[in-house]
């Protein structure tokens, strides 16, 4: 028997979907889910001259197609949630003039989810496709709930990565509308403007530290501990340590190389297993090395 502390930041909502696929994938694995976030998300709505501003950059006079970039899953959900927003970018939606962009598939999903019920059919450009005309309806079912565990948030490898792509992707009069959080890095706008793209910074939500929730009775060994941003790795640290479990002897897993050195310069010697992603597949495949 063993355990998996999941500290993976959400919305206030029930157990989502994922946590409960992922609890199920582990149950043959005899292997306990503790959910402890250690961060919570919620909504920021956008003040009337960031709306103006907005507005501005949706006008055909503005630009002739503008680009819809989602840093992370969580920033295109809380556009999605976000009735003004939506609104305002329905005639550029009707008249084709929108592209879906992001950090992976999983990031543009809710931005799918929100043209199949418009019945319009959106171009998603991604780094690693080939970015053509997609049906929402054939986009939106291949992005299963796993698959939504993908980055939380755009880090600066991620922001270089889209860079060097979206060089050749660039055209005349186009504008690029960030959907991210609040305090979000700025490589990537910085990027943007580097290569004489205009650039709009559309913060939607923020984070919201939470403390470690006390576990009793203590996870049983081995522990793993997934960890989704290196800014999570100080308080499950000191979190862990408060309860009296030595960190040093948690088996800790990361999607990223950044969250793996935060990890090390923590806990040097510390056991950290570098996931190929953060779906159920790739957790339990990580999960699996250690049993």
């Amino acid at each position: 028997m063993g355990s998996l502390v999941l500290t993976r930041p959400g919305w206030p909502h029930p157990l989502n979907v994922f946590t409960l696929e992922l609890a199920k994938a582990l149950e043959p694995l005899k292997v306990a889910l503790f959910s402890a976030p250690l961060q919570r998300f919620a909504l920021v709505e956008p003040g009337s001259e960031l709306l103006e501003q907005f507005r501005s950059v949706l006008k055909r006079r503005q630009a002739d197609r503008v680009w819809l970039v989602s840093t992370s899953p969580s920033a295109a959900y809380a556009f999605a949630q976000q009735a003004q927003l939506l609104k305002d970018c329905e005639k550029a939606l009707a008249a084709g003039r929108l592209v879906f962009s992001g950090i992976g598939m999983a990031s543009v999903a809710p931005l799918l989810r929100w043209a199949e019920r418009s019945s319009v059919t959106v171009p998603v450009r991604l780094p690693e496709s080939d970015g053509g005309q997609t049906a929402p309806s054939q986009e939106a079912g291949a992005v299963t709930p796993a698959s939504e565990g993908a980055a939380m948030s755009v880090t600066s490898a991620d922001a270089q990565a889209y860079l060097t792509w979206i060089q050749g992707q660039l055209a005349d009069r186009e504008a690029f509308v960030l959907l991210e959080a609040a305090n979000n890095r700025d490589d990537l706008a910085l990027g943007l403007q580097d290569l004489q793209a205009q650039v709009l910074r559309l913060p939607l939500y923020r984070r919201e530290p939470l403390p470690m929730p006390l576990m009793s009775p203590p996870p049983a060994s081995p522990v793993f501990v997934l960890l989704t941003s290196s800014a999570l790795a100080q308080p499950a640290v000191q979190g862990f340590r408060e309860q009296g479990i030595d960190p040093q002897k948690l088996i800790w897993l990361a999607h990223h190389p950044a969250i793996v050195r935060a990890i090390g310069a923590l806990l040097p010697g510390a056991n950290c297993r570098l996931l190929s992603g953060l779906g159920v597949k790739a957790i339990t495949s990580g999960i699996k090395l250690f049993l």
